[in-house]
């Protein structure tokens, strides 16, 4: 009898709760990170006998402090032009400063 795949009545009910709420998740995640020094666990991995742990533990610093660099795609051997558009302006993307004309008077004398 073969013990892999999916079986009839397997897996979780439909309509079933998950155990947890993402809020719950997030607060659990925010205590455990509280209660650790992350600092001293850093320092550690960046002193790693290992230099692949350390280049990785790098790689992942210098991402979360100056974000990840653009990467070009490339399609065959010329560079791939992507293009974006809207059917008008997103909401989100609308200014949300006015501006307010001013105008200025000619104070020339006649």
């Amino acid at each position: 009898m073969p013990k892999g795949g999916a079986r009839p009545g397997g897996g979780r009910k439909l309509g079933s709760k998950n155990r947890f709420s993402r809020a719950q998740g997030d607060h659990i995640s925010r205590e455990v990170l509280r209660s650790i020094d992350s600092v001293a666990l850093w320092k550690k991995v960046l002193y790693s006998k290992s230099p692949k742990v350390v280049v990785t533990g790098l790689m992942y610093l210098m991402d979360r402090v100056f974000g990840r660099p653009a990467q070009t795609i490339q399609g065959g051997s010329e560079a791939l032009k992507v293009e974006f558009s809207w059917n008008g302006t997103p909401d989100w993307l609308k200014p949300t400063v006015t501006r307010v004309a001013t105008q200025i008077e000619d104070k020339s004398e006649d």
